[in-house]
């Protein structure tokens, strides 16, 4: 049985570990003559005013954020991107571009948070991967070098 991966999801917020992923992203699209599928979502920011007050979000900034997809792409140019901006929570928008687009897998960066940060923070590729009914692959951020120690 050969598995079929057909189109790789890649959702960015343009980060290290984003652009690590997306490397890999890039050699598997190459040997399956895949499609990636890469995909930022803007959160809309909740902001009290001084009385504590929930004020409406102000209105993504989806020029930029496409501008910025944009300016990725792989370096190998045989490998097709579609490119795709949401507004909305990241975790319910991969979530949901992996289904409306049948995707086969999903390369995600991960900034390989500890538990506390978990904990309070909540984590994209935990939700992503508890929610998703395709494979997903987990990229760290590539080491910065050291130097050696004597």
């Amino acid at each position: 049985m050969s598995t079929k991966i057909r189109t790789i999801l890649h959702p960015t917020d343009f980060s290290g570990a984003s652009e690590a992923a997306f490397d890999y992203a890039c050699s598997l699209a190459r040997e399956y003559f895949s499609e990636i599928l890469l995909l930022h979502v803007e959160e809309p920011v909740i902001m009290p005013d001084a009385e504590g007050l929930i004020l409406p979000p102000p209105p993504p900034d989806m020029a930029t954020a496409t501008k910025r997809l944009e300016r990725i792409f792989p370096l190998d140019p045989k490998v097709k991107v579609r490119r795709l901006v949401r507004v909305g929570r990241a975790v319910d928008e991969v979530v949901r571009v992996a289904d409306e687009e049948k995707v086969d897998l999903v390369v995600l960066g991960t900034h390989g948070r500890g538990f506390l940060s978990r904990l309070l923070l909540g984590s994209v590729a935990e939700g992503v991967l508890r929610r998703v009914s395709c494979p997903v692959l987990f990229v760290r951020e590539k080491p910065v070098p050291t130097a050696a120690k004597s």
